[in-house]
């Protein structure tokens, strides 16, 4: 709901309380004002504001409220609640606590939490990118144009955001706005720009030059730091004793992230080695890179696949979590691997079908994934036992599970279930459940199409 909506509404009730409370006391003074000195007249009459007052704070509470507190869930849905626009809500990993945050003519997509869940900023397309409080209160629009793509500087102070293939960053009450990077210089979509952990770094690639570009720019826009870009020497351990290899270029990076300690940046990336007589040969591997732009090196090899892709770091830095495609008989496994590249290993080698939608826990000791038939596994990575959390997406009207995350607190997982209607129209549905596969809970109706936006612990 925008500030605007919500104060004409909230005046509205305010006014028809107040006057209804007005007559009434008038006509009940005009009864007896015979017999009332003025010392009474007067208290009733700052009675009747007192009144006012409450319904007001009452209705303010009602239309806007206050900040829930815990886990929180951050999604956009379109159906019978929000007819045929997308707005924004917020719900607890529970089911408790369900608010709407917007009520608009436009459609708001691309919403985020700041790290402390206090404020959201979202987009509306063609319009702006605007940023509220988590209750809906103080909505303003702090950049007017077409944006996609915003995210929070650690700090909550800064928003970084794409429009047209330029990187913007903005103070949160739209202040100082800089285009760091232009041209064909996009964030890495990382579900929005990757702040570096201190916040001063935003990556940012240049993914429409024939070889790839990854560079570090200050969100000042004065420092930029190239980690990869024409010039780089690759090292492709099981190709560098080839005397026949003309040239080996980078493009489609898919994901780049810090490391917890913030001092490299690991990314996949697409590859394409070009031989002297003209051959190619096409692979996808994970590379690590100092946030110096020194020291590249190479943490998978082409020994059992030629695609790595999607890698995660656990929280103490130590192992890094990331998908191998190992050909039509496996598909996608999930595996693990110490943050140089030494030592690594599969960890869904029991399954011969593709794993999807995998995230790690907060503490970094299990993982949750989407196996086989769309069931839901979770894994303990310490001795790598696995159990089914949840068979429902097996179900002959779900497509299958399209998303999924650990809550911050680690206790449950969110997810969405894809669901087909008679029509052929797939529209996502979210749940919860505990980690322990109890307590499954459907969050958002099954005709609406709800998409999960962002999570957060609030208090």
């Amino acid at each position: 709901m925008t500030k605007t909506t919500g104060l004409l509404i909230t005046m509205f009730y305010s006014t028809i309380v107040y006057v209804s409370c007005l007559s009434l006391c008038d006509h009940y003074l005009k009864g007896v004002e015979k017999n009332m000195d003025k010392r009474r007249k007067i208290i009733i009459a700052v009675g009747v504001i007192i009144l006012s007052a409450v319904a007001v704070f009452v209705l303010n509470l009602m239309f806007f409220g206050t900040l829930e507190k815990g886990s929180r869930i951050l999604y956009t849905t379109v159906g019978s609640e929000s007819k045929s626009m997308p707005e924004v809500y917020e719900i607890g990993a529970d089911g408790t606590g369900k608010r709407r945050l917007t009520i608009n003519i436009d459609s708001e997509l691309d919403c985020c939490y700041s790290k402390n869940g206090e404020k959201i900023a979202y987009v509306v397309p063609n319009k702006g990118l605007y940023v509220m409080s988590a209750n809906g209160k103080n909505e303003k629009m702090i950049l007017e144009g077409n944006f996609s793509s915003p995210s929070f500087s650690p700090d909550g102070t800064k928003i970084a955001c794409m429009t047209n293939y330029n990187t913007i960053i903005v103070n949160t009450d739209g202040s100082d706005q800089k285009t760091i990077a232009g041209g064909y210089f996009h964030p890495v979509r990382n579900l929005g720009p990757v702040f570096s952990r201190d916040g001063g770094y935003v990556l940012v690639n240049q993914s429409d030059s024939p070889n790839e570009i990854l560079e570090m720019i200050s969100v000042d826009g004065n420092e930029r730091i190239s980690l990869i870009g024409p010039d780089t020497q690759y090292i492709v351990p099981d190709l560098q004793d080839r005397t026949d290899i003309e040239s080996i270029s980078a493009s489609e990076i898919s994901r780049a992230i810090f490391s917890p300690s913030g001092d490299r940046v690991v990314f996949d990336a697409m590859f394409t080695v070009t031989f002297t007589d003209g051959s190619q040969k096409y692979f996808r591997m994970i590379y690590s890179v100092r946030t110096d732009g020194t020291e590249l090196i190479p943490l998978t090899d082409l020994t059992t696949s030629n695609d790595y892709h999607f890698p995660s770091f656990t929280p103490d830095g130590k192992s890094i979590i990331y998908y191998a495609y190992y050909g039509s008989e496996q598909d996608n496994q999930i595996c693990i691997m110490d943050s140089d590249g030494e030592q690594s290993e599969v960890l869904t080698n029991n399954f011969a079908e593709p794993q999807r939608w995998y995230s790690l826990s907060p503490d970094g000791t299990e993982i949750v994934y989407a196996g086989p038939d769309n069931a839901m596994y979770i894994m303990n990575l310490e001795d790598s036992y696995c159990r089914l959390l949840t068979d429902k997406g097996q179900s002959t009207d779900c497509y299958g599970i399209s998303s999924l995350d650990f809550m911050p607190d680690g206790t449950r997982v969110v997810f969405s279930l894809d669901y087909v209607e008679a029509s052929g129209r797939v529209h996502p549905v979210i749940f919860s459940i505990n980690t322990d596969g109890t307590d499954l809970i459907q969050l958002t109706k099954t005709h609406n199409t709800s998409i999960i936006e962002d999570i957060t612990k609030r208090g």
